[in-house]
């Protein structure tokens, strides 16, 4: 974030005439609201740069995997959106959007999937959506970032780092990303379930992403 900042010189000769004072205060205004105008176009120019891409939910997965009093099984979230304005030549300006459905999950078996909306899980009724949020991000390599932001699931809003890869080639663009989390961290499974004795604490994430630039 750009701070505009003024100096104010003390006149040297006290015995300057008040309307060269007057003149000094006017001319310090209008340089400072010039700076500000231009600083104002520049952040302007940065951001309308950036680069707005469309997910194709065809070809784009956001799975889950967990154990379940040790036996692995694999999930997904079947829909989500996503705002993203990315360019590698602008970080600076970039940001992301992920809103994912709670009802949308599908954990592989009936009886989990009528579990998890559950007030002990995600308590889809009050909390229908989780949402990450990202304006920092990080290169971490070619082809290599790291996107900084928060997740927020039951109301909880906890930081979280997303490092993933990008493949881009023309207007297409692929990112691919896995990381593990705590549910623990978003009370994902409160008493008794807050324990690996059923379902474990730690979850993997797999994130595939396919995008297309907007012409």
């Amino acid at each position: 974030m750009m701070r505009l900042t003024k100096t104010l010189i003390l006149p040297a000769i006290f015995a300057l005439s008040v309307a060269a004072l007057g003149a000094c205060g006017n001319a310090a205004v209008a340089q400072s609201g010039e700076t500000a105008q231009a600083t104002s176009s520049t952040i302007a120019a940065s951001t309308a740069a950036v680069k707005h891409w469309t997910v194709d939910p065809e070809v784009s997965y956001l799975k889950f995997t967990a154990l379940q009093e040790g036996e692995p099984f694999e999930g997904q979230f079947k829909n989500f959106t996503a705002d993203i304005q990315f360019d590698p030549d602008n970080l600076a300006a970039s940001f992301v959007t992920v809103t994912v459905p709670i009802s949308s999950a599908d954990a592989g078996s009936t009886d989990r999937n009528s579990t998890l909306p559950g007030k002990a899980w995600f308590s889809a009724k009050k909390f229908p959506e989780a949402v990450f949020e990202a304006k920092t991000f990080k290169t971490m390599g070619e082809g290599a970032y790291d996107a900084v932001g928060t997740l927020t699931i039951k109301g909880k809003s906890v930081p979280l780092s997303l490092p993933f890869t990008l493949d881009m080639e023309g207007d297409k663009a692929v990112m691919m990303s896995t990381l593990s989390m705590n549910r623990n961290d978003w009370d994902i499974g409160t008493k008794p379930w807050n324990t690996d004795e059923w379902v474990s604490t730690n979850v993997r994430l797999d994130i595939a992403v396919t995008a297309t630039l907007d012409k």
